[in-house]
């Protein structure tokens, strides 16, 4: 959950794109592209609501 929270707000609140986010985690861009692709499709936005935790 810690990986995604930061995906989200390295994306949202930074404006960062999949690549340079992929670089600043020590990720693959696919796998920032999937972490994304995931909270979209389980309706995550940001910030988060408060009350979910990792």
């Amino acid at each position: 959950m810690r990986t995604l929270k930061e995906i989200l707000c390295l994306k949202h609140e930074g404006g960062m794109g999949v690549r340079a986010i992929a670089r600043c985690l020590g990720l693959s861009h696919r796998t920032v592209i999937d972490y994304l692709r995931r909270a979209r499709d389980a309706a995550l936005s940001w910030p988060l609501l408060e009350g979910i935790t990792e």
